[in-house]
């Protein structure tokens, strides 16, 4: 992590009364952050010396759409330096996987997330829109790049990464990602990728 950068939490929707942890040393990788509510909402927020902020958002809300309000379980906000806008990615935990795609309308022969589930993750790509204020044709854009499924699968053989709904994530940046507690490696690396690009 390095020093020079600051952890900010808190379990109020508005933010009020956040508790900020400051990081010192340079060897520091982690930090454990408490006091967060299951069901309520709550976020932190990571500040780099550089200037950019990375924001985790735990049961964010509704958010508002053009036709369908939408509530993911957890929005990553990138705000990069200089950047007019911010880069925000869904990350849904659903607790259920084709374990048995016999389906042939399902898209790979190996265990992955529900279709349903992913086609919740295209509705939150392309729903969650912000009002583009620069002239252009587009009135709304889209302000979410990408949505994940979280689904519970060990991955025993290290082959989800040949599973077409993760390497959908590359293409289109819609896909699901394995999630258990003994399971994180291919979350940690993607996680890193995303926030290696910012400040």
């Amino acid at each position: 992590m390095g020093s020079g950068y600051q952890i900010q939490y808190s379990t109020s929707s508005k933010f009020t009364s956040a508790k900020t942890v400051a990081v010192t040393k340079n060897s520091t990788v982690s930090k454990t952050i408490g006091s967060l509510v299951k069901g309520k909402k709550s976020e932190v927020k990571f500040y780099s010396p550089r200037g950019g902020t990375i924001t985790l958002s735990y049961n964010p809300g509704e958010q508002n759409t053009q036709t369908v309000n939408q509530r993911p379980d957890n929005v990553l906000t990138l705000e990069k330096h200089g950047a007019s806008v911010p880069y925000k990615y869904v990350f849904d935990a659903k607790y259920r996987i084709e374990n048995n795609p016999e389906d042939p309308f399902y898209p790979d022969s190996r265990p992955g997330p529900k279709v349903s589930d992913i086609n919740t993750m295209h509705r939150y790509r392309d729903s969650i829109v912000y009002e583009n204020n620069t002239p252009s044709r587009f009135m709304f854009e889209k302000t979410m790049f990408g949505a994940y499924v979280l689904f519970p699968y060990d991955d025993p053989d290290g082959e989800y990464k040949n599973h077409r709904f993760y390497k959908s994530i590359e293409t289109v940046n819609i896909g699901g990602i394995p999630f258990l507690p003994g399971t994180t490696e291919l979350l940690e690396d993607f996680l890193a990728e995303l926030v290696s690009d910012s400040p």
